[in-house]
């Protein structure tokens, strides 16, 4: 119990971490994400499938683990002039897309333990 705690932490220092060094290139994907939301198209959140406990797939065909969770909770603080979260679209993303994908557009926000 006590290693699952510390990774969850170390990850989540590594994330802010992450966020804090990619500066203004962390901008343009939370821009398009707030066009979306004040436009009412889903936010796109993109995971990985094989990331256990980070992000992987129930039998459900569901994303969850702890960075999928973190990015919903993420998604409910951002809320329209109503008090409405916007709407989700999970995206599985390839180990090897991660970065491109992000870079790309392709996705708003990412939920997956990764380095660059």
């Amino acid at each position: 119990m006590h290693i699952a705690h510390a990774v969850l932490r170390n990850t989540l220092v590594g994330l802010i971490a992450l966020l804090g060094a990619a500066g203004t290139q962390a901008q343009a994907p939370a821009a398009n994400a707030e066009d979306a939301m004040w436009s009412g198209e889903p936010i796109r959140i993109g995971y990985r499938q094989d990331a256990f406990p980070f992000s992987f797939v129930t039998g459900r065909d569901t994303p969850t683990g702890y960075m999928v969770e973190l990015c919903q909770a993420i998604v409910q603080k951002l809320r329209d002039p109503r008090g409405k979260a916007p709407a989700v679209r999970f995206m599985t993303i390839p180990t090897d897309k991660v970065e491109s994908d992000m870079r790309d557009g392709f996705v708003d926000l990412l939920c997956s333990a990764t380095t660059d």
